[in-house]
């Protein structure tokens, strides 16, 4: 029996326009799947992460990862996003970053709303096959349909 072939992208609409949410690959993915899950373990199994590379305690109130790992893993998401127009009558995927880390599309420098939805979106999209039935579902929904950022989806 052959498995399900993967969804290779997903496209969304975020304050008014397209976006085409791509695949990490595997290292890639494997990074940025392990970076979140180190960062957001229950109390006390972090402690001995710490012990083995200095992960943050959940309990001391410091951010759960630095900045530095913080806007590493937001490029290698924004990597995969692109916006989608209508060049000549084709849809058309332009890259939102450059794999230097450069934006490819400079407005979205100064729209945070629309960049943690495409951040958010990113994840969801490359992480969700790593948990059972919905229960990633429930957390993206929630994060997705959150007040705390005012781009429309």
């Amino acid at each position: 029996m052959t498995a399900p072939k993967r969804e290779e992208f997903r496209t969304v609409e975020i304050s008014g326009k397209r976006w085409r949410i791509g695949r990490f690959d595997a290292q890639i993915g494997s990074y940025v799947a392990l970076t979140l899950l180190s960062s957001a373990l229950p109390m006390g199994m972090d402690g001995a992460l710490k012990e083995m590379g200095g992960f943050s305690s959940l309990a001391s109130g410091r951010p759960l990862m630095d900045k530095a790992t913080f806007l590493d893993v937001q490029k290698e998401c924004l990597k995969v996003v692109s916006e989608v127009k209508n060049l000549e009558g084709v849809e058309t995927p332009l890259p939102v970053m450059w794999e230097d880390g450069r934006w490819a599309i400079p407005e979205l420098a100064k729209d945070t709303p629309a960049v943690v939805m495409l951040t958010i979106h990113a994840i969801l999209f490359n992480v969700e096959d790593f948990f059972l039935g919905d229960a990633l579902k429930g957390l993206g929904q929630s994060l997705l349909a959150s007040k705390l950022f005012t781009a429309s989806e």
